[in-house]
């Protein structure tokens, strides 16, 4: 089966390391990309020899770039053949459904994160209805009904990321030695965007509680993507000194190896303002046998219980901090959960039947 996958292309996250990892291990289905910004996605998607096509950047304020961006399209798709069409979120869709449309390509509505108000964006992309819609949780669908309410929805969690490992003492000795952390050091790590939503200062709020707390230190990895995620990077330093944290709170920038700073890791933490959909950063913590700390929002409570995280309710940074604290004393428990969380999520999203469930859905889609 061909996919053509379209998506913006201009930011990297969990979804586009999803789309990486199809693209790399995508079994039977055979996966195109349709970009139109040339950035680390479209560089790390062509390093696993996937074809990628690059249809120039668009504004929706610039109508003219629209069109352009459409026409390109449609030109790229003349004498090729896809079986289905994934639009990944509401700006592609609304974009590009049409011209899909017209080609005859039945196309799939993916959203990655709920909705939680509804925009204009997503208003015009409910004008044209897709075959069908895939959301990563329970939740996501739920948000995403408003737009389509008659089309067909399926629920696909993301596979377990396939470079994840079980734990290493190798790797974590190394790493720690790398960014000055002791062995006994209980370390906290963030990897995300510097976007306002995860959360990073009411983590930081937390930290800022339990200073009286030896023993640990937070390693913060992600960089700045937007010109207001730069502006926010720089409000976070500021509340670091000003909480006199510097010197426990470690900004690591963009790092291309979550995987090992998992390993070296004990507890994940994010104590996000707005809901995930099914967050890649929780799945490979899980993966690596570390328990996750963050709110009650979004998909997070189909994956997170008591045996393998904690879930503060949003906003509420006292218990929050409470929550660090009992961990951080109490190393065991912390090895208990995340063993927990090893165990749930080789079960629960194993590669080889997510992408099974993939198939089997697109083929349906496919058949109506």
């Amino acid at each position: 089966m061909r996919i053509l996958h379209v998506i913006a292309g201009n930011l990297f996250g969990g979804v586009e390391t999803y789309l990486v990892s199809l693209a790399r291990f995508g079994g039977k289905l055979e996966h195109h990309f349709a970009l139109c910004v040339e950035g680390r996605l479209s560089e790390e998607l062509i390093k696993t020899g996937a074809t990628v096509h690059l249809l120039g950047n668009a504004r929706t304020s610039r109508p003219w770039t629209v069109l352009r961006v459409r026409r390109r399209l449609a030109e790229w798709l003349e004498g090729k053949h896809f079986d289905v069409a994934l639009t990944h979120s509401s700006w592609p869709h609304a974009i590009f459904a049409p011209t899909l449309a017209h080609a005859g390509i039945p196309t799939i509505f993916y959203l990655h994160g709920p909705i939680t108000e509804r925009s204009w964006l997503d208003s015009w992309a409910k004008l044209t209805a897709p075959a069908g819609m895939i959301g990563v949780s329970q939740d996501t669908v739920r948000t995403g009904r408003p737009l389509f309410p008659h089309t067909p929805a399926h629920v696909l969690p993301y596979p377990i990321p396939w470079a994840s490992a079980p734990p290493d003492a190798a790797v974590r000795a190394s790493v720690r030695a790398e960014l000055g952390a002791s062995a006994e050091e209980i370390v906290l790590l963030q990897a995300s965007r510097a976007d306002r939503w995860k959360g990073h200062d009411q983590l930081f709020d937390a930290l800022g509680r339990i200073t009286d707390v030896p023993g640990w230190t937070c390693w913060m990895a992600g960089a700045a993507q937007r010109p207001r995620e730069i502006a926010f990077l720089n409000e976070l330093r500021a509340q670091v000194e000003r909480l006199g944290l510097t010197k426990r709170v470690h900004f690591l920038g963009e790092r291309r190896d979550i995987p090992r700073l998992l390993q070296a890791a004990d507890i994940y933490c994010q104590a996000n303002r707005g809901p995930e959909g099914w967050s890649l950063s929780f799945m490979e913590a899980f993966a690596a046998a570390r328990p996750v700390v963050t709110t009650r929002m979004g998909g997070a409570p189909e994956l997170i219980d008591e045996a393998t995280g904690v879930l503060v309710a949003p906003g509420d940074m006292v218990s929050y901090a409470a929550a660090l604290r009992r961990l951080i004393t109490h190393p065991d428990d912390v090895r208990t959960m995340g063993e927990n969380a090893r165990r749930k999520i080789l079960s629960l999203c194993a590669p080889e039947r997510q992408l099974a469930e993939l198939e089997r859905i697109l083929t349906t889609v496919v058949a109506a």
